[in-house]
């Protein structure tokens, strides 16, 4: 660390006023610090050389006191103070700095050696009692001009029983009820404007802060951050920024209804049994009877134990806070201070702004991240219907094709063409070339052949190519977008038609084989023996299907006739009828 460091304060300080209370107390005990230094040395080099002229005119006149005695505790307070600030205790810096003017103030009219002077060293109390109007709170300012009063007139009395070995002077100096009436006055001033300028200050502040923190919840909402960064976020405003000794969020579970300690500053500080607290609705804690009664409750130092459950060490006062979001409670905000005077009604207003925020931005967050879920499941979903189309396109392609293939083979003529050129169509049986399928399926194309332009349109029936078609240009024409176009609607209207035919001439065969099935049916239903039966059987399948020739025969194999069970009176060895 080089020595420039020594001169600066490295701690930084959230709040700006701290920070710059801070910048001046560093500079001034440092310059106080530094003064201490200089004169001690001088007072040793003096009493090294015995240079008691040089001691007398310097020391005596400048400082008219024991310097052995005043010095060490300026330098050692103002040190500590040092030390304080930059450790970032900025709190017990102020009391050190005001409690070593005081101190100083004393030891100067304790060893004060000449009359003059020592009704000149009483003006040093205004030092202390000036410092804690701008450095303390109320309470403190009050506690040092009480301090101050009470060690002028102990001096005072000191001096009159003859305690103090002073020079002579007067038992009861006049001026001193003055000096009182003075100290007492100027004490109720600072008490007054210094301390309510100070609280109005920091309460600006803090609102600030509040403000400010409002601000960036409702940004890290947009921003998509989740609930644990806003907890996050919500416990470094109010423990870091607004200084307050002990946070606590419980958020109410939706199923169960119990309230568990989701995030404090002990969880951010690494205690994992911190975060583990779950209450009841019906607990007796104020915590759930927050929740419950959905209203701000601040508890204090002096009420009932049972109230003061949620008590950290060293806390003076608690406010806790529901989160609700209308009607509906989602949490509690538990905030505690190691001030009594802690949580003024502007400070309570303020904070009740920052717990509705929190409510709100937890909320969003928690429908965001429910609605990211439902877009998830939403998406699978598609996806899934989609899968199951494709499935379901490919096997109506292959159904399609087969039954196209079942019904083309029914036919004498398996591949039917049909040309048109001039005024006369002809067809053939040639074998026919099926376009093949691309990425994007059966799509029509242009070719050049001959000389001439083609536009070959495929015939598709439910993703199954039946045939193409193909127009030839005349010449010195070209096919163009509008009549690719208007081929693709004829060839989607031809092969809907084929289908619709397919159909129907598949449907009236079902019926002719159903007719021809009823028909031999009641034919052999009229019949009452075997041979007669048989031989109309055979007489009406011949018919029916055409057949140039056709047998029906009956038996058992002999095996199975082996195999029967003998008839009643006879051993199982013996020939079966």
């Amino acid at each position: 660390m080089g020595i420039a460091t020594l001169f600066r304060l490295r701690r930084q300080y959230n709040n700006p006023f701290d920070e710059q209370q801070a910048q001046s107390l560093y500079a001034i005990s440092l310059s106080v610090a530094a003064f201490a230094i200089f004169a001690l040395a001088l007072v040793l080099m003096v009493a090294r050389t015995q240079f008691e002229a040089f001691q007398v005119v310097l020391l005596g006149n400048l400082f008219n006191v024991n310097p052995v005695i005043f010095l060490p505790v300026v330098l050692l307070t103002n040190v500590l103070v040092l030390l304080l600030l930059q450790r970032g205790n900025l709190s017990a810096a102020r009391t050190t700095f005001v409690a070593g003017l005081y101190i100083s103030s004393v030891v100067l009219n304790l060893t004060s050696g000449e009359n003059d002077m020592q009704s000149m060293s009483v003006l040093g109390y205004g030092l202390p009692l000036v410092a804690s109007g701008v450095l303390l709170r109320r309470r403190g300012t009050f506690t040092v001009t009480m301090l101050v009063l009470a060690a002028i007139l102990i001096q005072v009395f000191a001096i009159n029983i003859g305690f103090l070995d002073y020079p002579p002077t007067a038992a009861t100096p006049a001026y001193i009820p003055f000096v009182l009436s003075i100290f007492a006055v100027t004490g109720i001033m600072l008490y007054v404007f210094a301390g309510g300028q100070r609280v109005l200050l920091q309460t600006n502040l803090n609102l600030a802060s509040e403000l400010s923190g409002v601000t960036a919840l409702s940004r890290m909402v947009g921003e998509g951050a989740t609930v644990d960064d806003l907890l996050s976020e919500a416990i470094a405003l109010t423990h870091e920024k607004l200084g307050y000794y002990h946070v606590q969020i419980f958020l109410t579970e939706e199923k169960t209804g119990v309230l568990s300690l989701v995030a404090s500053t002990g969880s951010l500080q690494g205690d994992k049994d911190s975060a583990l607290r779950r209450l009841p609705p019906n607990s007796p804690s104020v915590i759930a009877e927050t929740a419950r009664l959905g209203r701000t409750q601040r508890i204090s130092s002096d009420a009932p134990a049972a109230r003061r459950s949620e008590f950290a060490a060293a806390v003076r006062s608690e406010l806790v806070i529901p989160l609700r979001v209308g009607k509906e409670s989602i949490g509690v905000l538990d905030l505690q201070s190691v001030s009594s005077d802690a949580f003024t009604p502007q400070e309570v207003e303020g904070l009740e702004a920052l717990g509705i925020q929190l409510a709100l931005s937890i909320r969003n967050v928690r429908l965001q991240t429910a609605l990211q879920l439902a877009n998830r499941d939403q998406q699978e979903l598609i996806e899934q219907v989609r899968t199951a189309s494709r499935d379901i396109e490919r096997l109506n392609q292959e159904m399609s094709g087969r039954a196209w293939q079942l019904y083309l083979q029914s036919r004498s003529e398996k591949a039917v063409s049909f040309d048109w050129n001039g005024d006369m169509i002809t067809t053939s049986s040639k074998p026919i070339t099926l376009p093949e399928r691309g990425a994007y399926g059966y799509t029509p194309h242009i070719e050049a052949r001959e000389g001439a332009q083609y536009l070959v349109v495929p015939i598709v029936s439910r993703g199954q190519a039946l045939g193409v078609m193909e127009f030839r240009a005349p010449d010195g024409q070209f096919w163009d977008d509008r009549s690719v176009e208007l081929a693709r609607a004829i060839a989607q209207r031809l092969a809907l038609s084929l289908d619709n035919l397919r159909l129907y001439d598949q449907a009236q065969m079902a019926v002719t084989r159903e007719q021809i099935a009823n028909r031999v049916a009641t034919l052999l239903q009229a019949k009452s023996d075997v041979d007669t039966l048989v031989s109309v059987a055979v007489d009406a399948f011949q018919q029916a299907l055409g057949a140039v020739q056709t047998s029906v025969r009956l038996g058992l194999p002999t095996s199975a006739v082996q195999s029967l069970p003998a008839k009643n009176g006879r051993n199982e060895e013996g020939a079966a009828e």
